[in-house]
């Protein structure tokens, strides 16, 4: 099951927030009196003994200068609602059109080629559906 505590979903989770904390060099005091969490619970979620509660993840992501929609996936999955796949697909054009301009690329040949290159043939055509339903 996804976003279980224990498993491998929200272990993944706790590294990147427990890493991204670190790397901005905040302490868990720091972020206990940004989130307004008890320091035990936000240890509890680093560790991965507890998942990061939906109520959490936007303040959380900001105050480390994490992509929200990235822990959102992570923990979510399937049950990202139509406006989350929309802002995950713009996100994803930025970052492309981004890398495009850096590499000197076209950006819509960039989007096409890095999109196509990402998804699975087999799922194109649902993700394509999902998309176009948004």
């Amino acid at each position: 099951m996804k976003g279980v505590t224990g498993t491998p979903t929200v272990g993944a989770v706790a590294k990147l927030l427990r890493d991204a904390r670190k790397a901005r060099k905040i302490t868990l005091r720091q972020m206990e009196a940004i989130l307004g969490v008890t320091y035990s619970h936000l240890c509890r979620i680093e560790r991965g003994d507890r998942k990061l509660p939906v109520e959490l993840i936007d303040p959380w992501c900001a105050a480390l200068g994490i992509n929200r929609l990235d822990v959102r996936v992570m923990l979510l999955g399937e049950d990202l609602s139509a406006a989350d796949v929309r802002e995950l697909a713009l996100a994803m054009v930025r970052r492309l059109d981004e890398a495009a301009a850096q590499a000197g690329v076209a950006p819509l040949d960039a989007r096409t080629d890095l999109l196509l290159d990402l998804i699975p043939p087999r799922d194109r055509k649902a993700i394509a559906k999902r998309l176009l339903a948004v």
